[in-house]
């Protein structure tokens, strides 16, 4: 009943939680809590229980995993270095699911202005849209992200500054990134064995059918560029942020010339991501055995790749 509220405040969805007093946020548009990436990647109560102990200097009691608390979700299978799946499970790829994690991926690129804030944000905004309306293979963000670029100069012109971010910003909250509001859309694939990570299975998937489309105009060092100007410049996790532009910065741009060249890089990069991953919820025991982190593909799907 508030859209001008939400918008003001960076909800994109709900609930959203921040923390603060009222002067905290005066001007939450330019300055939203430091707490942001955090919150956003909250995926239980446990986790939000953390961290309001951690606020509020107080013991952390976690809620058991009993019917008294109304947990839906599976209880968890004690898994080890030596017991848990080496390899990730097959998923079938879903173009509602790209579609879906496309249109987030708009909302979450303007969930404060502080995320359009940043030197060299426009530009990367541009590379990103670009990317979309060559290669996407949904023909609704194809169409989308080239209605977004023919707007651009209206929507977010050149040198606008930053007291003018927030017209920007509601500026482009006006547009659906794949023709279709899919807000009410679920998630089906990437929802596969209780993953909490929609968003990012489906953006997974939207970049690796982005990098193999076959009528793609774009070099391979393109491709390349575009991804890493979307993660640096509006994925909302920071961690995530810091590992995945630390393992694009290792590699020599001119060893990615060709598109083949892209779609190597990213799989195996995908695959690094994964074991990473894998060791970190092995080491916090949530492991997940249903849709475990790990290599793709396995020997059975195909013999030869990981050799």
């Amino acid at each position: 009943n508030n859209p001008q509220i939400c918008d003001d405040l960076g909800i994109s969805g709900f609930p959203t939680f921040y923390y603060g007093k009222p002067d905290d946020f005066r001007d939450i548009r330019a300055n939203p809590p430091d707490e942001i990436n955090r919150l956003l990647t909250m995926s239980s109560e446990n986790d939000m229980i953390d961290f309001l102990s951690e606020r509020f200097g107080i013991e952390s009691t976690s809620l058991p995993n009993d019917n008294s608390h109304h947990d839906t979700k599976p209880p968890k299978k004690d898994v080890d270095e030596t017991t848990a799946p080496k390899y990730t499970i097959s998923v079938d790829a879903s173009l509602s699911d790209m579609e879906k994690s496309t249109s987030d991926s708009l909302a979450q690129s303007l969930v404060s202005t502080s995320m359009i804030a940043k030197a060299g944000a426009r530009q990367g905004f541009v590379d990103w849209q670009t990317w979309i309306a060559d290669s996407h293979p949904s023909d609704k963000c194809r169409m989308g992200a080239q209605d977004i670029l023919d707007d651009m100069d209206e929507l977010w012109p050149q040198g606008e500054g930053n007291s003018s971010l927030g017209t920007v910003r509601s500026r482009l909250l006006t547009k659906n990134q794949c023709i279709y509001d899919y807000s009410d859309v679920k998630y089906e694939g990437c929802a596969a064995g209780g993953n909490p990570g929609v968003f990012t299975c489906g953006l997974w998937q939207t970049f690796h059918a982005m990098s193999v489309s076959p009528n793609s105009r774009l070099s391979g060092v393109q491709m390349f560029g575009s991804l890493g100007q979307f993660i640096k410049f509006f994925f909302s996790c920071t961690i995530c942020q810091e590992h995945f532009l630390g393992m694009m910065s290792s590699v020599d741009p001119g060893t990615i010339n060709s598109q083949d060249d892209f779609i190597v890089w990213l799989w195996e990069a995908h695959n690094e991501v994964n074991e990473r991953l894998r060791e970190e919820e092995l080491e916090a025991g949530s492991f997940n055995v249903d849709r475990p982190k790990g290599l793709f593909p396995s020997p059975e799907v195909c013999q030869n790749c990981l050799d």
